[in-house]
């Protein structure tokens, strides 16, 4: 998906909801550290829609996995998470 964004992209973890904070828990004690591209971005809406984006309530973490483990973590999230 592409989103567009109102404000600056942040980085930070303690913007997410605890359920967020928690399923990034759960990936970083089975695959390691992620290293965090965007959390939340207040406003910010999902482009060719204009819905709001999971990024605006702190719902949704865009990452990069741990070096060589972007399959293992993408099989898991969706075998594991709705």
């Amino acid at each position: 998906a592409v989103y567009a964004s109102h404000g600056h992209s942040g980085t930070d973890r303690g913007c997410l909801t605890r359920d967020a904070r928690n399923l990034l828990g759960r990936i970083e004690a089975k695959f390691g550290r992620v290293q965090i591209v965007s959390t939340c971005r207040p406003g910010a809406r999902i482009r060719g829609t204009g819905k709001m984006s999971k990024h605006a309530s702190g719902q949704a973490i865009d990452f990069n996995a741990p070096g060589g483990k972007k399959g293992e973590v993408l099989r898991w999230l969706l075998a594991n998470h709705h």
